[in-house]
């Protein structure tokens, strides 16, 4: 199959059920069970897709300009089972399990004109995604004295994706408005992506009270993840006479031209297989230093290990991955300056490390005119230095004035560069030197009446990134805010509870500031994601 097919959309409805209860076959037990279901449908209609370059004074002009409708049927379905007993008078079991399925049936035809090949082209794309996730974890409490209490849990995840059979088509104006398949690579394509990855984590934590208000918690904690990731593309091309390439697909393909037609494998293409093993132990003491006064100090050593192996249909062969071991120290401190108002500072070192796409250099090759995506072998791990001081008022029950100020400190960010290349976007993954983040956050909860609440959360912040420019690439702004950074954030609304609390509404509104989706490399500038009002 080729051809989107074209029908009239039906209706979008969820169905859900769910059960508990604290006793089964006489034994205290409690359970929670529950299922749920979706189908959704959605068709877009005059989307513009346009890939645009620096133009003369700072302007943008379009390369490519795609104009199309996409339709899409959506299912989701899944469910939670949950049980958990006491085992004596000191000890709890718990066994947890959530399972999710969801699938996007997708059709897409846009057509414009393509720069690079200076003239009109039509594209079609059906696409078929399935993601799936079943996660179980089996949990135990247990008091072993009034001042000791250990808890630990084992958990197995599996997720899968999968893309069984996506077609790319893109056909050529070749003059007079008649239309042929493009004879190129990237002419006609089939991809077939399948994703399965396996997490296993085990945890224990121990807690000892002193004094019942201060506490000392020691733990430990594993992760393995294994991920085998498969993304074959062919190219379909055809030696066929002309009067065949203006057919569609179906012919051109068909049964009848089979000996017409060579399939080959697109060269950048393949597969991975990722194995991650993280461990770390942790410290941590909670302390009442005096009646106004509490500290929460402690400190993680976290050690990972990352190893992926990259093969492409071209035969190219790598292999990329992370070491390091961290010590990430974190300090609270808790002021009661009087009985409604609170002033917390808080200091910590956290991290981010890329994702295993993001380290394998494979590249994922997008329709013609669309964006690929290929990964970089030598990115570092991010750590992120926070630092937060935060002033609380609670003049009500109800109601709450906080405003805070916080920076970060960012050593080797990851960012996504796109740059122009010939017959495409190019988006890669660089690390920067460092980067920088502050701002101030203010939060208000009002009654305005009995049963009507409003509240505000709104964000400003600024950052600013100082870019690696030996690594060969000219970079379009060297002054500007992390990818994915916006200058603000507002969150607000309007609550109403009925004095019953059998009824309750609420309006929100969101706002998010423009923000740089992907830095740009010379002639392309960054592309903007812009705000709008939701």
């Amino acid at each position: 199959v080729w051809n989107p097919s074209y029908r009239n959309g039906m209706g979008n409805g969820s169905f859900g059920m769910s059960a508990g209860g604290n006793s089964v076959l006489g034994k205290r037990i409690g359970y929670v069970v529950s299922a749920n279901y979706g189908y959704t449908e959605e068709r877009k209609f005059n989307e513009i897709t346009a890939i645009g370059n620096q133009g003369p004074n700072n302007t943008v002009v379009p390369l490519t300009t795609l104009q199309g409708t996409t339709g899409r049927v959506g299912v989701q379905w899944g469910g939670i089972a949950n049980v958990s007993t006491m085992v004596g008078q000191h000890s709890r079991l718990a066994l947890n399990t959530t399972f999710t399925r969801n699938a996007d049936n997708e059709a897409r035809v846009d057509a414009g004109f393509d720069e690079n090949l200076n003239d009109s082209i039509v594209r079609t794309t059906l696409r078929y995604v399935v993601r799936g996730m079943i996660n179980v974890t089996t949990l135990g409490e247990h008091q072993l004295s009034t001042r000791n209490k250990t808890a630990w849990s084992l958990t197995y995840g599996n997720t899968v994706r999968k893309e069984p059979d996506r077609s790319d088509v893109v056909y050529s104006r070749i003059g007079n408005g008649t239309y042929q398949i493009l004879s190129s690579l990237d002419g006609a394509r089939r991809l077939y992506f399948n994703l399965q990855e396996n997490n296993v984590v085990g945890q224990v934590d121990h807690t000892i009270t002193i004094a019942n208000t201060n506490a000392i918690k020691i733990g430990a904690y594993t992760r393995s993840t294994n991920r085998t990731t498969d993304a074959p593309i062919y190219a379909f091309i055809s030696r066929a006479e002309e009067n065949i390439l203006r057919q569609t697909p179906d012919v051109i393909f068909g049964q009848s031209q089979a000996s017409n037609v060579n399939v080959q494998p697109i060269g950048q293409a393949g597969s991975y297989i990722a194995s991650d093993v993280t461990q770390a132990t942790y410290a941590l003491t909670e302390w009442q230093v005096s009646d106004k006064v509490r500290v929460i100090a402690g400190s993680r050593l976290e050690s990972a290990t990352i190893d992926i192996d990259t093969k492409t249909q071209g035969g190219f062969e790598a292999n990329s991955g992370l070491t390091n071991v961290d010590m990430l120290p974190s300090l609270l401190i808790n002021t009661k300056l009087t009985e409604t108002q609170n002033l917390r500072f808080a200091v910590s070192r956290t991290l981010s490390r890329p994702e295993y796409r993001e380290l394998s250099p494979v590249t994922f090759r997008d329709v013609l005119g669309g964006v690929s995506i290929t990964g970089n072998g030598n990115l570092q791990r991010a750590l992120i230095d926070n630092v937060d001081l935060r002033y609380e008022f609670f003049p009500t029950n109800f109601e709450v004035f906080s405003v805070g100020v916080f920076s970060k400190k960012f050593i080797n960010p990851i960012e996504r560069v796109e740059q122009a290349t010939s017959g495409a976007y190019q988006a890669r993954f660089q690390n920067a030197i460092n980067a920088f983040n502050y701002g101030v956050e203010l939060e208000i909860r009002k009654q305005l009446l009995t049963n009507v609440s409003a509240f505000s959360n709104i964000t400003l912040m600024k950052s600013s990134v100082q870019l690696d420019t030996t690594k060969g690439l000219t970079v379009t702004d060297f002054k500007r805010a992390l990818v994915g950074q916006a200058p603000y954030v507002i969150n607000t609304g309007v609550t109403y509870s009925s004095l019953d609390g059998a009824t309750n509404a609420t309006v929100l509104f969101n706002r998010v500031g423009d923000r740089i989706f992907a830095a740009g490399v010379l002639p392309l500038p960054n592309i903007i994601e812009q705000s709008r009002n939701l």
